[in-house]
Parts: structure tokens; C-alpha cells; sequence
């Protein structure tokens, strides 16, 4: 596991396991705020483990940035801590997470002692707070997911993007339109790191070109799908015919997971601009 210390006090780990999957802590003298867990029961426990040696005062805080399985199911193991999330990302758990934990732990031994915990704090839109001299502004940004939420720290102008922000975009389970919003949202704030939610820790000069790349992706993304609609083209055609490298991205983004990834967001795009559901 990857551990990057961004700035006194504040780190990132990224997973070995699963695409560089990236969590967080920020360690203070009153207790240290964890942002998401790691996707495997093992890395979330070498995460706990480092912020308490950080942070001795013990954890006091874990954020969710969403409820996706590989930031999210390590929260079992963060017993009498306050955890923090957006309603709907409660929602979504309680809804969503309980069936897909049951269907993962047919795939994998090690998460049959996982089970789902709800945040027990909960806000829409934004929400402030402050610990021991760190301010940080949780704000709900859809895109990646109706729920997705970044956490600002504003003392050290760090941003904990969670899957806004990866090499890739990714909307499956989110809306296109509200993915380049929420980018544009985030092109707007004053920042010196930005956390990615898979991929590492993107410094102050490497943020505009990868925040301008993922809205040209997604741009072009929309108007490849579109093009192949008004030639009366089908999904599967789509899918075959719309690129990676003709939306702007390279195939080696993120490794193995990068074709997926696109392929995916074709169909995404391609059945929500039939339906309706995407602006023309």
C-alpha cells in the first residue's frame, strides 16, 4: 500500500488490491477524520492502523464520499467512531449496499465478516467541520453517483474528491451532465493537492490539465454517442465503434479497468440520451 504524506498531517493511502482505490486521514491533536475506507477488509485494517500511530488521540471522524462498496465496507471496523455522510448515501446503503455485499461475498472469502453500517450523521448539499483548527466543507457533488461528495480542507487547500476526480470518468451509476458540472465545480476552487478517488494525489500544476481532460472526455463521449443515434446505430454498435482514444483518453489509465470503464460509460451515455435523460 501506497502512503503519500500530502501535508502536516494529512495523508493518502492508496490500495494495492483494487485500481489504486484511494482513502485518507488528517491527524490533529483532538482526534484524526478519516475520509473512505479501502475495498478489502486488510487494507482498511493497515489504514486504521497508520492514523492511530499518526494519532494517538485515537479516530474521532470517518467520511464517506459515497456509498461504493470499495470506499465504503471497511466502515464495520470503525467501531464507536462518528461517521459522516450525505442522506443519500445513507440511503443508498441501507438500500443498495446490503444486497451487493451479500452478492460480493459469494466472490471473496475476505469479506464474510463484513457487514453494512449506516452513518449516523447525515446532511444534504453541504455541511461544515471543524476540528482542532482544520475546517473542512463536505459538499454533495452527483456525477459519479447521486450521492458523491468532496471534502475541502481549507486550511492546506486539499481535496478529497472521492470519485468525482479519477483518470477516467465514470457514470454508470451517475448522470453525465451533473459528472461535467460537478468538474467544473471543482476547476472553480483554490487548490494545492487534489485526492482522487482512484489513481493518487494530483498536484497543484497536474490539476486544470485532468480536470480539462475529463470534461473534454465526457463532451466528446456525448457527442460520438449522439453521432451514432442519428445513424440509426444500436447500443452494441456504439459500444464497438466509440473508442477510448477517439473521447481523448488513453487505454493505460487505468490499466486493466480502463476499457471497462468506457465501455460502460458508451452504454450509459447512449441509453440515457435515448431515453431522454441527457441534454442533446
Amino acid at each position: 500500500m501506497l502512503k503519500d504524506r500530502i501535508a502536516e498531517g494529512i495523508y493518502a493511502l492508496v490500495s494495492d488490491l483494487y485500481y489504486e482505490v484511494t482513502a485518507g486521514f488528517i491527524a490533529t491533536p483532538e482526534g484524526a477524520i478519516v475520509i473512505d475506507t479501502l475495498p478489502f477488509p486488510s487494507e482498511t485494517k493497515v489504514l486504521k492502523k497508520i492514523a492511530l500511530r499518526e494519532c494517538p488521540a485515537g479516530i474521532k471522524y470517518l467520511i464517506l464520499t459515497h456509498y461504493h462498496a470499495d470506499h465504503s465496507l471497511g466502515s464495520y471496523l470503525f467501531e464507536g467512531v462518528e461517521i459522516i455522510a450525505s442522506e443519500a448515501t445513507r440511503t443508498l446503503l441501507r438500500r443498495e449496499g446490503v444486497k451487493r455485499l451479500a452478492e460480493a461475498k459469494k466472490h471473496s472469502v475476505e469479506l464474510g465478516e463484513v457487514r453494512i453500517v449506516l452513518p449516523g450523521v447525515t446532511f444534504s448539499g453541504e455541511m461544515n467541520l471543524h476540528l482542532n483548527g482544520k475546517d473542512l466543507f463536505l459538499i454533495q457533488l452527483p456525477g459519479h453517483s447521486p450521492d458523491s461528495v468532496v471534502v475541502y480542507v481549507w486550511q492546506d487547500k486539499i481535496l478529497f474528491a472521492g470519485d468525482v476526480v479519477m483518470p477516467v470518468p465514470y457514470v454508470p451509476l451517475g448522470d453525465v451532465d451533473a459528472m461535467v458540472e460537478a468538474t467544473r465545480r471543482i476547476k472553480e476552487m483554490e487548490l494545492e493537492h487534489l485526492v482522487q478517488g482512484h489513481g493518487g494525489v494530483l498536484l497543484k500544476g497536474e490539476i486544470p490539465e485532468v480536470l480539462d481532460s475529463n470534461i473534454a472526455y465526457l463532451h466528446k463521449l456525448k457527442e460520438k454517442v449522439r453521432g451514432v443515434i442519428e445513424a440509426g446505430k444500436g447500443l452494441e454498435e456504439a459500444v464497438e465503434e466509440i473508442k477510448i482514444e477517439d473521447c481523448g483518453k488513453s487505454r493505460i489509465a487505468m490499466g486493466s479497468l480502463t476499457d471497462y470503464i468506457h465501455r460502460a460509460n458508451v452504454t450509459a451515455v447512449y441509453e440515457a440520451l435515448k431515453e431522454g435523460r441527457a441534454e442533446h
